[in-house]
């Protein structure tokens, strides 16, 4: 098929070192056509497999069950089963490529989110020099993530490249904020042995900025929400959600938990 019902011309011949065929004749026919005859490597069996592969689906899955009567109906059925083949049929075609990296994505964002938390907690216990603020320190910021993962059940929001993303994100901003408090906390409580004074005062001390930065960072996030690209706009929305529940741990939940023992060594 030299040319089909779309003036789309053939360019190239890809074929075999084959003795069948008639080298002259061949030779002269695809050169009135302007067609370029290009053969597979010598003593490269696996050259043509894939090519070879496709043709026997091509016949199988197509061919078999028509009877064809004139070219512009091959044409018609060669040109719909090829869309279906690409984009349909179960298989690595090249738009199922777009998924396969996607899910490959997915994958890889799990395995850095785990690799970056334990770094993150890793620094910060020899940073605090701590086991016990180590341990404080983890509610605060696993809350954020489970918020995020709960409203993406109740937004029927899927994993996809921009919402695999907010777990990484959220953790880094989010561990910043609680190193803030737990450090203001340690210098406090070596000024006063009063629990509650001690609370209140850090509170007071430091919520003013982690107030300020937690607003602006969050009003950035939301947006992104305006975006018609749907992935990032899911990554704005859940972003900014849980970067003020990531406050309202540090600010809440982080006092609260100091209130169950005494003292911070």
């Amino acid at each position: 098929m030299v040319e089909d019902g779309e003036g789309l011309k053939c360019k190239y011949l890809l074929r075999d070192r084959d003795a069948i065929y008639p080298t002259k004749k061949m030779k002269d026919y695809f050169c009135s056509e302007d067609i370029k005859v290009i053969k597979t490597p010598i003593q490269a069996p696996k050259a043509n497999v894939y090519v070879e592969s496709f043709i026997g689906t091509f016949k199988r899955e197509c061919l078999n069950h028509f009877l064809i009567f004139h070219q512009g109906q091959l044409n018609y059925i060669c040109k719909t089963w090829f869309k279906h083949y690409n984009t349909e049929r179960p298989h690595r075609g090249k738009d199922k490529r777009i998924i396969r990296a996607q899910n490959n994505l997915v994958t890889q964002q799990f395995q850095s989110f785990g690799l970056a938390f334990g770094v993150i907690f890793i620094c910060m216990l020899i940073g605090l020099r701590s086991i016990r603020l180590l341990l404080l320190s983890i509610p605060p910021n696993i809350l954020p993530i489970a918020s995020v993962f709960g409203l993406m059940g109740y937004f029927d929001i899927s994993l996809n490249t921009g919402s695999v993303m907010v777990a990484s994100v959220v953790l880094g901003i989010g561990v910043d904020d609680t190193v803030h408090m737990l450090v203001a906390l340690a210098r406090n409580q070596k000024k006063d042995s009063s629990t509650s004074k001690v609370k209140r005062e850090t509170i007071n001390t430091i919520s003013p900025a982690l107030v300020t930065t937690t607003t602006v960072i969050g009003c950035g996030f939301l947006v992104l929400t305006l975006s018609s690209f749907v992935p990032l706009t899911h990554f704005g929305f859940l972003a900014s959600i849980a970067i003020f529940v990531a406050l309202w741990a540090d600010l809440r939940l982080v006092p609260a938990l100091l209130l169950l023992r005494v003292g911070i060594p």
